[in-house]
């Protein structure tokens, strides 16, 4: 009995050991990345009881939560949301932040019970955007979640996220000119402003490639504070641009379909992803729409110009670091990356060229 008790405890203090000088090869790497101001207790007390989950096996067979549609706003979230719940996987409609919370954990669970056998994601559009996102999901819920998100031309997005701002505000309240969000977005709420297109930056703090020469980081807004911010996730990622939910070609139409189920581990769904697409927000009655469809932007309107070039700037480094670096990391996954490419590669125009031959 007594020798049983000896083996024990030195198992335990092995194990201690272990972790400590684990740890400190950890905080050595965080350190050389400029965080000196961290608090080194709790950082040791964390990366313990992170280490105690992984090795009980909490991340690999306990885990309530498949997959998280992450972005970005007005990137087809919702649309991937309906296509997703199927009779084999399960999304709540609408949006469900918070995944630090505890009422956000127990309705994961709620949701597994209620759906046994079945896949459960949920949906938050500006996930991606979150600081210190990505290693919240590894220690909640661990490397076995999988990621979905997607991105569209920066002007498109802005003229959609305003216009959706516009027709979604409060009755009495009043949302600023397009052309005053230019730069951060401040102390404005609901948030909207051209910083937050910036897809590179945000995508660059998944960790997914290695941020390590002055050619990269030159295409990545502020990328030395992404390389700070970014998280080495082991997390899969399915990336994919707006145009594949709408694109014409019905062979590549239910390619997406089929390669984006077999990335979440469900069957095709029997409707199409084009059928899934509605339009988010809130109906007014007829004289309120109208007084607020008036309010929306045409962002290709001589206005706007100036907001146009910003966002084509963005768009422009964006979409090359995509190419160049994201798209080659093992852990993104895309559905006819030769389609991808030249949707993203119409980021070097402004679109509303295009529409001007058009006319």
């Amino acid at each position: 009995m007594i020798k049983d008790l000896r083996t024990a405890r030195f198992a335990f203090l092995l194990a201690i050991m272990c972790c400590y000088i684990s740890f400190h090869t950890h905080y050595n790497i965080i350190t050389q990345f400029g965080l000196n101001d961290i608090d080194e207790e709790k950082l040791m007390i964390d990366y313990i009881t992170q280490q105690t989950r992984i090795s009980d096996g909490e991340h690999e067979e306990g885990s309530q939560l498949d997959f998280l549609v992450i972005g970005f706003p007005k990137c087809g979230t919702s649309t991937m949301m309906n296509f997703l719940n199927t009779p084999r996987s399960f999304v709540p409609d609408g949006e469900l932040c918070g995944i630090k919370k505890e009422k956000y954990q127990e309705r994961i669970l709620r949701f597994k019970k209620e759906n046994p056998g079945k896949k459960v994601g949920t949906k938050c559009p500006r996930s991606a955007e979150q600081e210190g996102f990505f290693k919240m999901v590894d220690n909640q819920y661990g490397e076995r979640v999988k990621y979905v998100v997607g991105v569209r031309h920066p002007i498109n997005w802005f003229e959609s996220f305003y216009n959706f701002r516009i027709n979604n505000i409060k009755k009495d309240d009043v949302y600023p000119p397009a052309q005053e969000l230019i730069g951060g977005c401040g102390g404005l709420s609901p948030p909207l402003c051209t910083d937050r297109a910036r897809f590179s930056h945000f995508l660059a703090r998944m960790g997914k490639t290695s941020l390590s020469t002055e050619e990269e980081l030159s295409l990545i807004t502020n990328g030395k504070l992404a390389r700070s911010l970014s998280y080495n996730s082991k997390n899969k990622v399915f990336f994919y641009t707006v145009d594949q939910l709408g694109d014409k070609n019905e062979t590549r139409s239910k390619l997406f379909e089929k390669d984006l189920s077999n990335f979440i581990g469900i069957p095709v769904p029997e409707e199409s992803v084009a059928n899934k697409k509605r339009k988010p927000g809130i109906e007014w009655d007829e004289a309120e729409q109208k007084r607020r469809d008036e309010l929306k932007i045409n962002i290709c309107d001589d206005a706007f110009e100036d907001l146009r070039k910003i966002l084509l700037e963005e768009g422009i480094k964006s979409q090359q670091w995509i190419i160049d670096y994201f798209l080659k990391s093992n852990d993104v996954f895309v559905s006819s990356r030769d389609y991808v490419v030249s949707t993203l590669k119409k980021w070097n125009v402004d679109p509303c060229l295009a529409k001007i031959k058009e006319t």
